[in-house]
């Protein structure tokens, strides 16, 4: 299991901005415990690799909503 407290002490010596890295975890496994996972891959929104990273980890479909000229599909 993942031990939180220990990251915590961890990045708290080592004198890193945790936020951002809890902020992180956080997403990811919020994702991870999705039925199924989707990734909107269009302009503006950044592309991410936490979706099909925890589909992969998780064992859960994942689909990409992409655009194609003007038509969103997913795949």
């Amino acid at each position: 299991t993942f031990n939180c407290t220990k990251l915590y002490n961890r990045v708290k010596d080592e004198d890193i901005d945790l936020d951002i890295h809890m902020n992180s975890f956080i997403d990811f496994y919020t994702i991870a415990n999705a039925e199924m996972i989707f990734i909107a891959k269009i302009n503006p929104l950044y592309n991410s690799t936490f979706p099909s990273m925890a589909s992969m980890i998780y064992n859960r479909p994942y689909y990409e909503l992409i655009e194609d000229s003007g038509v969103y599909k997913i795949k």
